[in-house]
């Protein structure tokens, strides 16, 4: 497992670059954080895949757990619970029944808020 400050630090470099690429109305994907993360760190690029890896990992795990995952000026994962429900088939106006199932919620931070504005 990472590090919760070795987390911490390059969350908070992903943010900005994340800010950077919003602001220039591009879309970053695994392979562009990874390329991020080497930059910043110099290490390999094999590492910096790794790392990338590990992080979504840990978020995944502590979600699973029913953990919160909160990074300060980013923002906070965590698991909503729906309730079984009825819903209606648009197609056919028949009635389905939905089962109980869990979401993950993702909640922005203020400082992520006004980053994109």
């Amino acid at each position: 497992m990472i590090n919760k400050i070795i987390l911490k630090i390059i969350l908070g470099i992903l943010s900005y670059k994340y800010f950077q690429y919003i602001k220039q109305n591009k879309t970053m994907n695994k392979v562009a954080l990874a390329e991020e993360i080497n930059k910043v760190l110099n290490t390999s690029k094999a590492e910096a895949e790794r790392v990338v890896e590990a992080l979504f990992d840990s978020i995944i795990h502590a979600l699973k757990k029913g953990e919160e995952v909160s990074v300060a000026g980013f923002g906070k994962f965590s698991i909503k619970d729906r309730k079984a429900r009825d819903a209606r088939n648009p197609k056919t106006g028949e009635t389905v029944k939905v089962p109980a199932s869990k979401a993950v919620k993702f909640s922005v931070a203020k400082a992520l808020k006004e980053a994109v504005k």
